[in-house]
């Protein structure tokens, strides 16, 4: 490997070595939840930033159209499948991701975790539910998360919800977890908005917690979720819900078609290639200021050990990437996945990221995963 680097000042931490798989343009990562819990807690110990994101079928349809909300989940420093329908495709493309984590049952788990006690503060909801989220929160002497406020703006703009007096509120009360509920796009949208002014760890919209906790809301139960049946529980509880699910259902069924099929198929035709674990060789160059990565061989999940340890290496040099496909075989979900992580970066870093030599046969792969925008000149 031959690496030539800048002096570029140290820049934002992206963690290539996050093992995620792309499915239909979201990373998600391929974590259990006790795994995830002891992120959570370990980011917290440290005051380290952590954006969780919790991506389910509805993230996935309206990312696709989306770019900015698409965005917030790519910069996420954790991103786990809340949705059954996430871990079947997963399932039928072989992928590591083997259960469900819902923002509820996360909560719910670090609720009943032992070990030190998590503040937190409850962003959003309807007048009076975060109130009642709070108290029954407090009122419970075994839970491990203690509430130290909250706030609910209502319905304005994110510039009216991001005013010096709110986030000087939620940061005095030096709160471990930040939960927001504003509404999918909106509570993303405010993150990306006021992540940078909060001192606050953890933070992460999980709009229906709040309802759970606060009891104005009843959630399935366990025998429904198992049977991956939750959204016909929610429809019973709040039917103007059915619109959203039955859109959401046309639009998955679609995706299942004409892009999952259709890869599925590709795999089942390239199974050698895909079994082979010779890892993939990089060599980094620099051109015009940013790092080309020029692979060769394999980029599966078995072979890009080599790819992410260079990531690891350039990013604190440079915010432009460049990956040079001319030498690459074959690659799978778990590659296009590390391929989300440098987007990430170089977006962060108002960096650039391009794809050198796209064959055509790669160019159908990044379309099967939605991910063809990766292809597109990004210049942040």
């Amino acid at each position: 490997m031959r690496v030539v680097m800048n002096t570029r000042s140290s820049l934002a931490h992206v963690d290539f070595t996050r093992q995620t798989f792309c499915l239909l343009g979201l990373p998600f990562d391929a974590l259990t939840m006790p795994a995830i819990i002891d992120k959570l807690k370990q980011a917290i110990a440290q005051r380290q930033p952590c954006f969780l994101s919790t991506p389910n079928l509805n993230f996935l349809v309206n990312c696709l159209d989306d770019t900015a909300f698409r965005n917030s989940v790519l910069v996420s420093d954790l991103s786990i499948a809340d949705g059954m329908p996430i871990v079947w495709l997963a399932r039928i493309l072989g992928l590591p991701i083997t259960e469900r984590t819902s923002g509820s049952d996360l909560f719910d788990c670090l609720r009943q975790s032992p070990g030190h006690h998590i503040r937190l503060f409850f962003l959003g909801g309807m007048d009076g539910v975060a109130e009642s989220a709070c108290r029954v929160l407090n009122a419970d002497s075994s839970s491990a998360i203690n509430a130290v406020g909250y706030l609910s703006p209502g319905f304005g703009s994110i510039q009216d919800m991001s005013s010096d007096e709110m986030i000087n509120t939620i940061n005095a009360t030096q709160a471990d977890f930040l939960l927001i509920a504003l509404g999918a796009k909106k509570g993303q949208a405010w993150v990306m908005h006021n992540r940078h002014k909060l001192n606050v760890p953890v933070m992460s919209h999980l709009g229906a917690v709040i309802n759970f906790v606060a009891g104005h809301v009843k959630r399935a139960p366990k025998y429904i979720q198992r049977l991956g049946l939750e959204w016909l529980w929610r429809i019973y509880q709040e039917p103007a819900l059915w619109q959203r699910y039955y859109h959401d259902g046309l639009r998955f069924l679609k995706l299942l078609l004409l892009n999952i099929v259709p890869y599925w198929f590709w795999q089942q035709t390239h199974r050698t290639l895909l079994a082979q674990t010779e890892l993939a060789k990089v060599d980094i160059i620099e051109q015009s200021g940013a790092a080309v990565l020029v692979l060769s061989g394999t980029c599966t999940h078995a072979t890009i050990e080599p790819i992410r340890q260079a990531l690891t290496r350039i990013a604190t040099s440079y915010s432009t990437i460049r990956f040079d496909l001319a030498k690459v075989s074959v690659m799978d979900s778990s590659f296009i996945g590390l391929c989300l992580l440098a987007y990430s970066h170089c977006f962060k870093q108002a960096g650039e990221l391009v794809f050198l030599n796209v064959s055509s046969e790669q160019r159908r792969i990044f379309t099967w995963h939605c991910a063809e925008f990766l292809l597109t000149h990004k210049d942040f």
